[in-house]
């Protein structure tokens, strides 16, 4: 008689010599989405392909990475689409969707939901047309469109801190718009950095200017260099009298050939070790500054979170993406209205955010 050890280890041997099946693998990732269990579709389909095609891989990848994001696409689209039929600013409405999920890991995921349907049709934005008749192509670019959206509006959460009171600028006071031009002091500011990063502005509008001798240009974290540059909102001395000016702080990014761009930033860390949480009254621009958010691009490479990168650049592809009309007038509003014909630049970015 054999063994039941024996046949046991035969067993064994003989299962993992074989391996999970492809139909096995396509299960275990259905099962796993419908779940809610991303990490396991993101472990499985990282590293293999389970059987399916590129685009269903991605497609499926997408999926896992938004849902890690806690990000509903249909949600989403929905309020976009209402925005376009009820003349409602559709970036406005997003970002106050996701202002719960507006954090640098967030982000970091809804970029990995956004790069895996882009992955899903190639980087071909051109596939993406109304008249488009399959039905997975359809998928990825629709998803795509609005996770890239959503890329935007949590960027903008970030940038902005406060969503609530860009919403509804009636609601500003003394403690949020201290020099009283009825936009956000960290609206001011990050337009300010932006006019300062583009093209050297530091004496911009409304009392907001660059504190030149508190810049620190020399900054590296992750092998990456910053620059910290502290913005000044002067108080309106006729309408907050007892308020003092206040001080913002922001990082812009040191590109290899030498332009900069505003960083996306979540709370404040050492640039040493960004686990090393600090406060905003610690702020030195030294030890302490406000800590960057890193993405990953298309190639897997992990980059510094910019208005470029997650805004300018990631509104145009939604807009590229986006297959149904309702979709794409909530998108466009926004362009046409802050941007130009030939979609968002960084510097037009900054005219939205200073100009509320």
């Amino acid at each position: 008689m054999v063994p039941i050890v024996f046949i046991l280890a035969i067993a064994i041997i003989f299962l993992v010599g074989c391996g999970e099946t492809d139909e096995a693998c396509q299960f275990a990732v259905t099962r796993a989405l419908d779940k809610g269990n991303y990490d396991e579709v993101i472990k499985r389909l990282e590293r293999r392909s389970c059987g399916y095609s590129d685009k269903e891989r991605y497609i499926n990848l997408g999926a896992a990475y938004a849902g890690k994001a806690g990000l509903d696409p249909l949600d989403i689209a929905s309020e976009m689409i209402n925005s376009a039929r009820t003349g409602q600013d559709a970036e406005k409405v997003v970002m106050k969707l996701l202002s719960d999920k507006a954090t640098g890991t967030g982000l970091f995921y809804m970029r990995k939901s956004a790069s895996s349907y882009k992955k899903a049709i190639n980087n071909n934005f051109n596939v993406c047309q109304p008249t488009l008749e399959d039905e997975l192509t359809k998928d990825a670019c629709f998803y795509g469109s609005v996770i890239s959206f959503a890329v935007v509006g949590a960027s903008f959460n970030l940038l902005i801190e406060n969503v609530g009171l860009w919403v509804d600028p009636s609601k500003l006071d003394c403690n949020t718009d201290v020099n009283r031009n009825n936009n956000l002091d960290t609206g001011d500011a990050s337009g300010c950095a932006i006019k300062y990063a583009v093209n050297g502005t530091t004496n911009c509008q409304n009392g907001v200017v660059i504190d030149q001798g508190g810049i620190n240009p020399n900054i590296t974290v992750r092998g990456f260099n910053f620059e910290y540059v502290p913005v000044i909102i002067n108080a309106n001395a006729s309408k907050c009298p007892a308020y003092p000016d206040k001080t913002i702080h922001k990082l812009l990014y040191i590109k290899g050939d030498g332009t900069k761009s505003l960083v996306v930033t979540d709370g404040y860390c050492s640039p040493s070790d960004t686990t090393n949480k600090c406060t905003e009254s610690e702020v030195d621009g030294q030890t302490c500054i406000p800590c960057p958010v890193f993405t990953e691009d298309q190639n897997g490479n992990i980059t510094p979170a910019t208005v470029e990168s997650t805004i300018a650049n990631t509104i145009n592809d939604a807009l590229e993406m986006a297959v149904d009309q309702e979709t794409r007038d909530a998108i466009n509003d926004f362009i046409n209205t802050n941007c130009g014909p030939d979609g968002c630049s960084e510097a037009e970015i900054g005219n939205y955010l200073y100009g509320g």
